[in-house]
């Protein structure tokens, strides 16, 4: 008698069937591609940065403000036109003030001199936040016993903007490498036409010898503030001219005095010549010529 297999479970049957089917089918199916590597977008620009707002006459003003901080006698407020990180090379130091406390410490011993500053000559030349100032000028000096003495100098301002604020990144001072003498008090009078308001001696010459043996008589020499024009006062009018002197042994004049690089202003020149004629100059041997550098400032 032939035996019959028991019947599979139709559960079981099915689980078989797609067990198979399944297994076929993966197969069947083809490898995935690898992966291409991602592709990023290029990395667009960052805004422009924004440049704050700046003209010749801001960056005088900025100068201004220095000299103002000068005036309080203290060291802090002149610190604080500084920026942290600003580096001061100073006139009359051999150390360079590379941060807010040795910048500081500058101040302290100078304001003690009552420093007042003044702009002989300038040239501004201004960028995106930043701006640089660069010039010669004129510093008043108290020593101890009240003396007043005048310091002329070489300098450079570079002003950065932060967050559009202002101040100073990098300054650098030094005094004229030839050398200058202040002319000295009042002699006589000068002529009405240049006779400045107030008389305050706001404006200084320097004389530079040529080696002729001619120099000023700084004693017997009027006092160049009194040649300031009014008008020129008024209209803010400021610079120096070079003005050339000869004298012969007996002290006189004998040609110019002659204008040989302008201040800018006629009125400016026309008042340095009337100063180096009314001026009192020591001959040398021989009849020789001089060179007058002469300043009006407000």
């Amino acid at each position: 008698m032939r035996r019959v297999p028991p019947p599979v479970p139709m559960s079981l049957l099915a689980a078989t069937l797609l067990l198979t089917a399944g297994t076929a089918a993966l197969a069947d199916t083809p490898e995935p591609a690898p992966a291409a590597a991602a592709v990023l977008p290029a990395a667009s620009p960052g805004p422009a940065p924004r440049c704050a707002p700046i003209d010749e006459g801001k960056v005088a003003a900025m100068f201004d403000q220095w000299n103002l901080a000068l005036a309080t006698l203290d060291p802090a407020k002149v610190t604080a036109r500084y920026w942290p990180n600003a580096v001061l090379l100073p006139t009359v130091s051999n150390t360079p003030r590379t941060n807010p406390a040795l910048i500081q410490d500058y101040f302290e011993h100078f304001l003690q001199k009552h420093p007042r500053g003044y702009i002989e000559s300038r040239t501004v030349d201004v960028g995106c936040n930043l701006a640089v100032d660069m010039g010669t000028y004129t510093f008043s000096l108290m020593d101890d016993s009240g003396r007043v003495k005048e310091v002329h100098a070489r300098y450079t301002y570079v002003y950065e903007a932060r967050d559009g604020q202002w101040k100073i990144i990098h300054h650098h001072s030094s005094a004229m490498p030839e050398p200058m003498v202040a002319a000295g008090a009042a002699g006589p009078a000068a002529p009405a036409d240049h006779a400045a308001a107030g008389g305050h001696g706001s404006a200084t010459p320097a004389v530079a010898a040529t080696g002729s043996g001619v120099s000023l008589d700084r004693k017997a020499s009027p006092d160049i503030g009194r040649y300031y024009p009014i008008a020129a006062r008024a209209r803010g009018e400021h610079g120096s001219a070079a003005v050339k002197v000869c004298v012969n042994p007996k002290g006189h004049m004998t040609s110019g005095p002659e204008v040989v690089e302008s201040s800018g202003s006629p009125r400016l020149d026309e008042a340095a010549q009337a100063w180096a004629r009314d001026a009192k100059w020591t001959p040398g041997a021989a009849e020789g010529c001089t060179q007058v550098r002469v300043a009006f400032s407000n």
